[in-house]
């Protein structure tokens, strides 16, 4: 039992190091401008955009995808409504604190890098989405990722087994990243960073969870298992 758990702290401390280290790998490139890698992220961007530009029953449903599943206001909506349910109050505190935490850091990092999306800088793409947006409205992390990704590790650490849930959850956060270089708003790598920021920030909010419940002298075991007040 016990060389599981430590097995499970391992690999979870490995994964969390892992998404920490992309962030900065992509973030120091992006901000030095390595040519080589701006080059090999715009291109990639362009073959995925071009795979599917033609394709309006793909772009209709990644506009559906992006703009009513995880990282929509729906997507918080819903994590919200069953937590108030539930009467888990302490629980849906975490989650808005961390989803605002999400936003600043997003936001910030947007105004450090400026960088400019893929249909205003790339010939050849451009913006297939709903929104409307300018040259003022930065790449850099993708937003949708950063939320899609959140909402998905914060729900899958608190399941319990429910393997295939937790799968089917990464996978529709998966389809929110993508639909962003398929409707020609990110960079691949706009996708990935706010993938990752936004897997660490789902951790965060097991770390404040835990903190609340040392505060009040509870277990550290005795967390809410939110696939009861979700599911």
């Amino acid at each position: 039992m016990n060389n599981t758990k430590t097995k499970t702290n391992k690999f979870k401390h490995a994964f969390i190091s892992g998404n920490i280290l992309i962030c900065i790998i992509l973030f120091t490139l992006i901000i030095i401008r390595n040519q080589e890698f701006l080059l090999l992220d715009s291109n990639l961007t362009q073959s995925i955009y071009n795979s599917f530009k033609d394709n309006q029953l793909v772009i209709d449903i990644n506009v559906f995808i992006t703009t009513y599943t995880l990282a929509s206001v729906f997507g918080f909506a819903f994590v919200s409504l069953c937590l108030l349910i539930k009467k888990n109050f302490r629980t849906l505190y975490i989650f808005f604190v961390t989803a605002l935490i999400s936003l600043f850091v997003e936001e910030l990092l947007k105004n450090i890098i400026h960088r400019t999306r893929p249909f205003l800088s790339i010939s050849g793409i451009t913006n297939l989405s709903t929104q409307t947006l300018s040259l003022s409205d930065y790449s850099f992390p993708s937003a949708h990722s950063v939320f899609a990704f959140y909402i998905a590790t914060f729900i899958a650490l608190r399941i319990k087994r429910k393997l295939l849930l937790k799968v089917l959850i990464f996978m529709l956060a998966t389809a929110v990243a993508l639909s962003r270089i398929i409707l020609g708003v990110h960079y691949v790598s706009d996708i990935i960073a706010g993938s990752s920021i936004g897997i660490l920030l789902g951790f965060l909010s097991i770390y404040i969870e835990k903190r609340l419940l040392s505060s009040s002298k509870r277990l550290p075991d005795s967390s809410p298992n939110v696939s009861e007040n979700i599911v």
